[in-house]
């Protein structure tokens, strides 16, 4: 509640609705001057921060040491005292992926071109420029054309015989070669980065048709409605982002003098994703410990098939948007 002064006026200014009491009960807006000062909208906006924070570290605490509790207390209705999921999901994922992409990525990206000796390169740079003059291979091995412009005078007289598949194909990679003939790596650290620029929203993805799953193998149990395994889902989510996000720090700075001993801190986390697993998922839906490592076992082998055809999807679009 702000502590700006009540208006007179009883009808409400965000829905004209006529207000008893200090809110619109209608609506919810409180009916207070509209003028603001300078210190209330300094303060209003660090009191917003201080009750974000406030939620955010009691819902990670449960998060991460009481597993499928925070999930339960969603479903049973008490939601006030904890961090809304989708917020802490999206919290938690721009966290990860900000982190990901400012300092895992780029890191691993220059040890790995570190990895080539100079005279290494400049053998390789000599092959692919001499492979620069020689025709073009198709993605079948077969020898096929030395330009896009070949090919396209070709197939406009009716010389070309692959199918409509093959042909777009043919044609894009045509495309691409000559497009980024002069970029460093050519088009596959192109692709390679669209793709992993797309990793937020393939897990985004995944997401509703894991709750899918999760209400197609607890069937029989009506209490589970679809919303219920969507907010489970979520939890989940959230802590793995948490502790991968644990781990590839630890990874990171593992190697340094007197940091050695992180590397057991890493194990322990790792060992911790899947017993963690196993407690949310026995906690929340309250079956037999056999039922529950059996549908945990189910719910993996889902998922790689999922994820891979995600990663197919996306891998295309990624392709698509060279």
């Amino acid at each position: 509640m702000s502590h700006l002064k009540e208006r007179k006026e009883k009808n409400c200014l965000n829905c004209n609705a006529q207000v008893h009491g200090r809110f619109c009960s209608v609506c919810g807006q409180e009916n207070v001057v509209p003028q603001e000062s300078a210190w209330h909208l300094v303060t209003h906006f660090f009191n917003d921060i201080t009750h974000f924070d406030g939620k955010f570290f009691i819902s990670l605490k449960y998060i991460l040491f009481k597993p499928g509790f925070l999930s339960s207390e969603y479903v049973a209705g008490r939601r006030q005292s904890y961090l809304n999921p989708i917020r802490l999901y999206v919290f938690t994922s721009f966290l990860f992926f900000l982190i990901l992409y400012t300092f895992i990525i780029p890191t691993f990206e220059i040890k790995n071109n570190n990895k080539v000796p100079p005279q290494q390169q400049q053998i390789i740079d000599s092959i692919q420029k001499e492979n620069n003059d020689v025709e073009w291979i198709n993605f079948y091995g077969k020898k096929k054309y030395k330009n896009l412009a070949e090919f396209d005078s070709l197939n406009a007289l009716g010389k070309v015989d692959d199918g409509l598949i093959d042909k777009f194909i043919t044609r894009r990679q045509l495309q691409l070669d000559e497009k980024y003939k002069n970029v460093e790596g050519g088009y596959s650290e192109k692709l390679s980065d669209n793709f992993i620029h797309s990793l937020p929203q393939l897990f985004i993805f995944t997401l509703p048709f894991l709750a899918l799953f999760l209400k197609l193998i607890y069937w029989r149990n009506k209490q589970w409605y679809y919303v219920a395994h969507a907010i489970f889902a979520v939890h989940l989510y959230v802590f793995a982002y948490i502790i991968f996000l644990v781990i590839m720090l630890i990874s990171k700075v593992e190697g340094y003098n007197y940091l050695h001993w992180l590397h057991y801190i890493k194990i322990a986390a790792t060992f911790w994703i899947f017993y963690y697993t196993y407690k949310a998922v026995r906690n929340f839906y309250g079956q037999s410990r056999f039922k529950t490592i059996i549908k945990i076992i189910l719910v993996v082998f889902y998922l790689m098939i999922i994820l891979t055809l995600m990663m197919i999807v996306f891998g295309a679009i990624s392709y698509l948007k060279l």
